[in-house]
């Protein structure tokens, strides 16, 4: 059955609204968030010793997990906003390294700064990437809250008390 059809997950205990569907990044399908989590707990629990023992041996060899690398939660960061390492490259290639709004010249460094490059993206489900800004101009679309009305309101204020 066509999985845009149906009104309930494959265990039929869960509602399929949007408050509780899970969408992976780049595909169109559907599954339920709640049995998904609950599979996750699941898996955590029978694998806790192959876990633990896993853990056990990185840290006696000094070495972090990959999701722990800052590299791994980069990847994983721009995951969960609908991007991939290599979109991020090449939209930075395509903006020559340089802020999609204010054009300043954008730092790659791991300290926060105002010229750090953000992955921006469009807040929906799944998130949509949009560009790559500036740290400064992404907190200030974000603090406008995404919205054009607001931000026409802000340059109308900012003109009028020049």
């Amino acid at each position: 059955m066509n999985t845009k059809k149906r009104t309930h997950c494959f265990s039929g205990l869960h509602e399929l609204i949007p408050e509780n569907i899970y969408m992976p990044p780049g595909t169109n399908k559907r599954s339920c968030k709640a049995c998904r989590s609950a599979r996750a707990r699941e898996s955590a629990a029978r694998n806790r010793e192959q876990i633990n023992a896993k853990h056990q041996a990185h840290r006696r060899a000094g070495i972090r997990p990959p999701s722990e690398t800052y590299e791994g939660r980069r990847k994983r960061n721009l995951q969960q906003i609908g991007w991939t390492p290599e979109l991020f490259e090449e939209r930075v290639k395509e903006q020559e390294s340089k802020c999609a709004v204010c054009k300043r010249a954008l730092t790659f460094e791991m300290k926060i700064s105002g010229t750090r490059a953000c992955a921006d993206h469009e807040h929906s489900e799944p998130p949509k990437p949009r560009g790559v800004l500036c740290a400064n101009c992404n907190l200030g679309i974000g603090n406008l809250q995404d919205d054009p009305e607001i931000m026409r309101a802000a340059i109308a204020y900012m003109e009028k008390h020049k």
